[in-house]
């Protein structure tokens, strides 16, 4: 996957959004708090949303992430469809987000290959709302991240806890907790919190 495609996707999501008057923008802060011989790192995400369809949105996610007392640093964009489908007479939706992305890494300690490199993921999860017509919810989910092409160590398997408090209908708190382990060795992990704002439009 080349930049050029992932800019025309992202340009997409982003036409899509201002056409529909249905959209979200957010950012977070993320500690990644290493286990084992993964180094602790502070990371920024910000992301825009779209309503496609009732039950189908699609977003656009870029994430910088820097290492602690090092001099490494990674930059990640994706863009990502997740449909939805709610379960009858319960307060409790199923979704499952796809996405593809590509990740840069600045860092002497690989080849030239290596640091540039496109990738996949699947995430399926459960989304729990309590009042309905409102944006509060709880999303538990678990996520496969693989690179398309052989990356050692960079597949990933990972379990995330999310939240989003609304404050009104425009504006909300969002925050969560996620466990990201290495597929190809599980010593390699980190926990991760974040804390973010997001805005409806």
């Amino acid at each position: 996957m080349t930049k050029t495609t992932l800019f025309a996707a992202g340009m997409m999501v982003a036409s899509v959004a201002l056409a529909e008057g249905s959209f979200n923008a957010g950012i977070q802060y993320k500690y990644y708090a290493g286990s084992n011989d993964m180094p602790d790192a502070n990371a920024y995400q910000v992301n825009l949303g779209v309503d496609i369809l009732k039950n189908l949105t699609a977003d656009i996610r870029s994430e910088y992430q820097d290492f602690n007392d090092s001099t490494v640093t990674a930059n990640r964009l994706e863009v990502g469809v997740t449909p939805s489908y709610q379960i009858p007479g319960s307060q409790f939706d199923l979704f499952a987000r796809l996405a593809v992305g590509n990740q840069w890494l600045n860092t002497s300690f690989v080849t030239e290959d290596e640091q540039t490199f496109a990738y996949g993921s699947i995430e399926p999860g459960v989304k729990y709302v309590p009042w309905a017509g409102h944006n509060t919810q709880v999303s538990l989910s678990y996520r496969y991240r693989g690179a398309f092409e052989d990356q050692p160590l960079y597949n990933t398997n990972a379990v995330i806890l999310s939240g989003e408090y609304a404050i009104d209908r425009r504006n909300s708190v969002v925050g969560g907790y996620e466990y990201v382990a290495s597929a190809d060795d599980s010593d390699l992990a980190s926990n991760v919190l974040s804390v973010g704002y997001l805005a409806r439009f």
